[in-house]
């Protein structure tokens, strides 16, 4: 009877905090942003130039804001090239370049987008006869530039974010299943130090975040980001985390304040992030807010078990056998609620193989059996009367280092980006269009949605005057041979020589053929095929 008591009031508790953390996030479900894509762009990768340009004019598909460093340029050895500046009005970004002689160069642009992330455009090009420069060169150089110095300190930081959170909400939600009553104050003291670490973990996180995108020079600037650039969600986490060590701290019971601490816990950790930038908004929050309190259940009981038998051995195999429904339930919410939100980030079940973003995610499921197969080796364990407490207690260390796993695998996982590594950033293919040259460049999105632009370039390396007219048509090669389409993608005319579309047709991975079409002359229409493959 006290099981079933126990069981059934920590399914309110969690119900009713995972009822109250919806309400909250639901009302701005439909502020969801998608990463700014690059509509347009004077300075286009790949271009070669007689006279290097003075200026580089890029327009986003929403307001951006410029962090520091914005533009940056660099020769093929990486070396960088002062006298280079950026400014921002609105969607449209100048970036001013310095008198540069002949060679072959890098101009890493970046700006924030409206979700608060960063968004990178690495452009490659030549200026007069460049022969002793090759591709891979200058693709050495990009990965060079464009990588994130900070990134693994911030993969650390998240990790201790993660662990310290999930084991704190844990004492909440399974605290009195898992702990005998003369432990409960000293585990609540104990939870608002692991609460307290995660706040200054992601305090940390967000100052360094803050530092290396725009360099604040004051505490004003410093206040500044707290609501205006990517770091904003570190100091949402910070800031929850640290309420809910001073409740678990200052209260001796669950309460009201306890409660409305672990909302906000939840609420700034699924109110940040790739649910804000992928799939379907509403969809996400829910999978992430049912997903974070379950693994809160999940990782917390376990960790607060280990715990226990720190402080007293003998009670682990009760508090394991009260914890036992409870753990099954969350860990079936997890799989199922991280499946749900597996499957709206991800394009296609290929892109676990063919992008960096899946095969760390098939690392974190691969962890999750394990775990799983642990999990039911410890439930065997604690049937066997003979069984030693230190042989409990090892069962459980390999569960929480399991568990440990899977959270840096998740902290890694949120500095990736989902997005299908052929199509992702601005892809350029070059091919003859009848006496002119076709440039058609392709910009993914953080949605489905696919821009593409197509240039007629004439010899001399000028946009086609006059030339106001082209088609296109798409069709998908499946991995049988079989075709689907053509399908008709409008373009819109933006000036002479250039074509603009925004669709969603690029959804299945695999092959596409984009035919264009258009009059070369009066009396000669040109067509010409050009392949994309999608992950």
């Amino acid at each position: 009877m006290t099981l079933t008591r126990g069981v059934v009031a920590f399914g309110f508790r969690a119900g009713a905090f995972a009822a109250l953390a919806w309400l909250v996030v639901l009302p701005f479900a439909t502020a969801a942003f998608a990463h700014a894509a690059l509509l347009s762009t004077t300075l286009r990768d790949g271009d070669v130039y007689v006279t290097a340009p003075s200026q580089a004019t890029l327009t986003y598909s929403e307001t951006v804001t410029l962090p520091r460093d914005a533009a940056r340029l660099f020769d093929a050895n990486a070396q960088v090239i002062a006298g280079v500046s950026a400014q921002v009005d609105g969607r449209d970004v100048t970036v001013t370049l310095p008198v540069l002689d002949a060679g072959a160069y890098v101009l890493s642009v970046q700006v924030i987008a409206q979700d608060g992330h960063r968004v990178s455009h690495p452009f490659r090009f030549r200026v007069g006869s460049v022969t002793d420069v090759s591709d891979d060169l200058l693709d050495a150089v990009v990965s060079q530039v464009e990588r994130d110095p900070t990134r693994w300190e911030q993969v650390a930081l998240r990790a201790i974010t993660y662990v310290a959170g999930l084991v704190a909400l844990g004492f909440v939600l399974v605290g009195r299943l898992v702990l005998p009553a003369g432990l409960q104050s000293q585990g609540r003291r104990t939870a608002g130090l692991f609460a307290a670490a995660g706040g200054v973990a992601a305090l940390v996180s967000g100052v360094v975040a803050s530092w290396w995108v725009y360099a604040p020079t004051g505490l004003s600037d410093m206040w500044d980001t707290v609501f205006a650039d990517a770091s904003a969600g570190f100091y949402r986490r910070a800031a929850a985390l640290i309420v809910l060590a001073v409740t678990l701290w200052l209260t001796r019971s669950g309460g009201l304040f306890v409660s409305v601490s672990v909302l906000a816990v939840v609420a700034a950790q699924v109110f940040d992030g790739h649910q804000l930038t992928y799939g379907v908004t509403p969809v996400l929050l829910a999978a992430d807010t049912v997903h974070l309190l379950a693994a809160s259940v999940w990782f917390g009981g376990v960790a607060w078990l280990w715990w226990l038998w720190r402080h007293d051995p003998v009670a682990v195999r009760d508090g394991a056998a009260r914890f036992a429904t409870a753990a099954f339930v969350a860990a079936g919410v997890t799989v199922v609620s991280g499946v749900v939100m597996a499957a709206q980030i991800l394009d296609s079940l290929a892109a676990l193989v063919t992008t960096t973003y899946g095969n760390l995610l098939g690392a974190k499921l691969l962890t999750v059996v394990v775990i799983g197969v642990l999990a039911l080796r410890v439930r065997a364990a604690l049937r066997h009367p003979t069984l030693s407490a230190v042989q409990v207690k090892r069962r459980l260390w390999r569960d929480v280092a399991a568990f440990v796993t899977v959270l840096s695998l998740t902290a890694v996982l949120v500095t990736a980006s989902p997005q299908s590594q052929d199509l992702d950033g601005l892809l350029t293919q070059r091919s003859a269009f009848g006496p002119h040259t076709l440039d058609v460049a392709l910009e993914s999105s953080a949605t489905d949605v696919t821009v593409v632009h197509a240039y007629v370039i004439a010899p001399e390396g000028t946009l086609v005057a006059g030339f106001d007219t082209l088609s296109l048509s798409v069709t998908h090669r499946r991995m049988d041979g079989e075709t689907i389409g053509p399908f008709a993608v409008p373009l819109a005319w933006v000036s002479d020589g250039h074509f603009l579309a925004v669709t969603d047709v690029f959804t299945f991975a695999g092959v596409w053929e984009l035919t264009f079409s258009g009059p070369v002359d009066r009396f000669t229409v040109v067509s010409e095929t050009v392949t994309v493959t999608r992950g």
